[in-house]
């Protein structure tokens, strides 16, 4: 029963935590909002280039999805989205 105890604490201090870094990232990226790209706090992480390079080539070859991914060490869900984002716009 303690440990039950000690356990329902933790968890509902790791959600209070989980809430309130939730809503101050919120709030930042809302007053971030106005200001430009490079002075903004959160802007993400920017994307390796050369990765995404070799995985566009490496598919042009032939190469599966799975055989890229092993390959440059990186997910297959990461595979799909640089090719989905390489593919031009049909206009």
């Amino acid at each position: 029963m303690m440990l039950k105890i000690a356990l329902h604490m933790a968890r509902k201090d790791w959600v209070q935590r989980a809430t309130k870094q939730a809503s101050g990232i919120a709030a930042r990226k809302e007053s971030d909002k106005d200001k430009p790209l490079a002075e903004r706090a959160y802007r993400g992480r920017k994307a390796d280039t050369v990765t995404n390079a070799k995985i566009i080539e490496l598919r042009g070859q032939g190469f599966t999805i799975a055989k890229v991914a092993s390959k440059l060490l990186v997910s297959d869900s990461q595979v799909k989205l640089v090719l989905k984002k390489a593919k031009p716009v049909a206009a």
